[in-house]
Parts: C-alpha cells; structure tokens; sequence
C-alpha cells in the first residue's frame, strides 16, 4: 500500500530555505503531517544557472526540513531556466545519495519541451512527474498530431489528458508515473472550471494501474469545492 504523501515548497532557484514566511510554521506542519501518517518530500524550482550553488541549497533546504524524499522541478524555458542534459546529471547526481526517493517533474506535454533532459534524469530518479495541468481544452489535436496519437485520446478532456502526459513521459523515460492533476485557477480557467474538469477526470480516468501516485497543484489554491470533489474520490 502506498503511503499518503505531502509535497512542500522547499527550494525555489537561486533562494535559500526557507522559501516561505515562516520556518517555525512550516517544519511544525510537515512534523504534525508526518504524526497523521504522511511521509514529507521537498520539491524545489531548479534554475539551471549555477549547478553547484543550486545543489547546494537543494541539499540545504532537504537537511532544514528534513524530507527523505525530494522532486526536482526542471522545465526548460520557464522563467528563464536552461538546463543541458550534463547538468541534469551534475545536479540529480549531487542530490542523489542524499535522499530516499528522488523525483523529476516538468511539463505534462513533455515532448516540446526538451525530453531529452527527462531521458538524462531517468537514471537518477525513482519516478517521473508529468504535471497533468489540463485546462479547459488539453489535450488538444496539435498534441495528438505531434505525437502520431491521434484517436488515441478524447480531445479537451482532463482523463485523456491524464493519460497522454502518462504515456508519453513513459516514452521517453520506463519509471514509475506520478501524475498532477489540475487544482488551482489560472488564466480565465476559474473555479467552475476546476470543479468541472476534476469531475470528468474522475469520471474517465482508468490508468490507476499505469501509475503509482496521484497528486493535485495546489493545495493552496484548491478552495473547498474542488477538495470536496477530490476528497470524494480518494
């Protein structure tokens, strides 16, 4: 049986642990987390500008909260960040022996987003994170059409979308699939949306046994008619 498990901001980039307002609040959460029973893992935004202070901090801010887990946010081009494959492994290599589980998360639509970074994490990393973020219309047909998937998947569809990030981290990386599902509001994607797409997913979703983890970005924006959706389900 997997265990329940809570991702927290832990390292963001060029600032150092803690990122947030308050460490006292933020290491008394994840302790009285772990007395429910949950296990804690960091997840830190990785810039790619200086390998070994970003390695670093990400060992600092795991020691400061101290996770045994830790997933490696790395998506090419955002917020300026810029990764070669050799960097990937300097940084997963340093954080490696450090940790329990090490994870590697990027965008869902892996494939224009520089996979070959996903294929260099694969042999550091225990699980792969495609972050599942569907808005009102992924998958959309350019998507199927880039990927030669098409009919494989129902158009603007959270389940199908889901499963196509699945699938294709899978074709560029074999571990094991952690998907995050969309629940927060962006970009005229408001709350009836989120409640909506949450719903469908639920719905349409059959690929449990494809993945050993599913998770939802973000807590805190999630308000209490998409956890009650979620809670419903899980």
């Amino acid at each position: 049986m997997l265990a329940n498990r809570i991702w927290i901001a832990a390292f963001r980039g060029k600032d150092a642990p803690p990122i947030g307002q308050n460490l006292n609040r933020e290491t008394a959460f994840a302790n009285d987390a772990r007395a429910a029973g949950f296990a804690i893992a960091g997840w830190g935004w990785c810039q790619g500008e200086d390998i070994s202070a970003e390695t670093a901090l990400a060992l600092r801010a795991i020691d400061t909260y101290g996770v045994d887990h830790y997933i490696a946010d790395i998506e090419q081009g955002e917020n300026g960040a810029h990764w070669t494959t050799q960097e990937i492994q300097q940084f997963l290599g340093g954080v490696r022996d450090h940790v329990d589980g090490l994870g590697f998360t990027s965008f869902g639509f892996i494939d224009v987003h520089a996979p070959q970074l996903l294929q260099a994490a694969a042999a550091f990393v225990d699980m792969i994170n495609p972050q599942a973020y569907w808005f009102r219309n992924f998958p959309k047909a350019s998507m199927l059409n880039q990927t030669e998937t098409v009919g494989e998947y129902p158009l603007a569809n959270s389940a199908g979308y889901a499963a196509f990030c699945c699938d294709r981290y899978q074709h560029w990386a074999a571990k094991p699939v952690v998907i995050s599902g969309q629940a927060y509001t962006a970009d005229g994607f408001d709350s009836a949306d989120a409640v909506a797409k949450l719903n469908q997913f639920f719905s349409g979703f059959n690929r449990y046994h494809d993945i050993c983890g599913l998770n939802w970005w973000h807590l805190g924006d999630a308000n209490k008619a998409m956890r009650d959706v979620i809670a419903a389900h899980m």
